[in-house]
C-alpha cells in the first residue's frame, strides 16, 4: 500500500481552475494534474528570471528591467514548449 505524501499548497486550487477555464470551458482536472499545470508555471518564471538576468549582465546591467524581459520573452515560449 503505497504512502501518501501531503503537498502543502503555495497555491489556490480554486484560482488556478478559474484561470485555467479562461482557456478551456469543459477542463476538468485532478489533484496532481493541478501540481503539475502549477510546476511548470513556476518552472517558466524561474527560467524566464533567469534568461532575463543574463541578458542584464551581457549588457553590463545591474538590474533586470522589463526590456530585458521582452528580449528573452520570445526564446523561454520557445524553449519551454518542447
Amino acid at each position: 500500500m503505497p504512502i501518501k505524501k501531503s503537498v502543502s499548497r503555495r497555491y489556490s486550487s480554486t484560482r488556478l481552475r478559474s484561470i485555467l477555464r479562461g482557456y478551456e470551458k469543459n477542463i476538468r482536472l485532478n489533484k496532481q494534474s493541478e501540481i503539475l499545470v502549477f510546476l511548470s508555471y513556476i518552472l517558466f518564471l524561474q527560467t524566464l528570471g533567469r534568461e532575463a538576468r543574463n541578458q542584464a549582465l551581457s549588457q553590463r546591467r545591474k538590474t533586470v528591467t522589463m526590456d530585458h524581459v521582452e528580449e528573452v520573452i520570445q526564446l523561454v515560449l520557445k524553449k519551454m514548449r518542447g
